[in-house]
């Protein structure tokens, strides 16, 4: 249950962390994006690099912390192997299965935050 609430905390703060930054990005960009759509590029064209970038900013979070995560696992199985306790075998497997949950997850973070900036935005500077 703990699990459960510490995800949806830090997941509600990375949404937030990656809309703030795409929205500063869309606001910095706002005089780019207006001439796109005086010479006729559709709201998809305007939109797809934002939702690439949000991806961009979840997957390199992901990147860094399965990094952390795989060097705090390797150095616990030392200190276990050190101290002569019983290592599960199947330790790998749940390694790997963690790091794909976290990339794909930071995928879905990075998508969701820059679409929810991308749709707040549109009404204050697209169109």
């Amino acid at each position: 249950m703990a699990g459960l609430i510490a995800l949806g905390v830090l997941g509600l703060a990375i949404l937030l962390i990656i809309h703030n930054a795409i929205r500063l990005t869309i606001l910095a960009r706002r005089r780019e994006i207006g001439i796109m759509e005086l010479v006729g590029a559709t709201h998809t064209f305007i939109s797809v690099p934002f939702l690439c970038e949000g991806v961009f900013y979840g997957v390199g979070g992901a990147v860094v912390a399965s990094t952390l995560l795989s060097a705090m696992h390797n150095g616990l199985i030392r200190v276990l192997e050190v101290w002569r306790m019983p290592v599960p075998l199947s330790q790998g497997e749940v390694l790997q299965n963690c790091i794909l949950l976290t990339l794909v997850a930071g995928a879905v973070f990075g998508l969701l935050g820059s679409w929810f900036s991308l749709l707040r935005s549109h009404k204050n500077v697209m169109s």
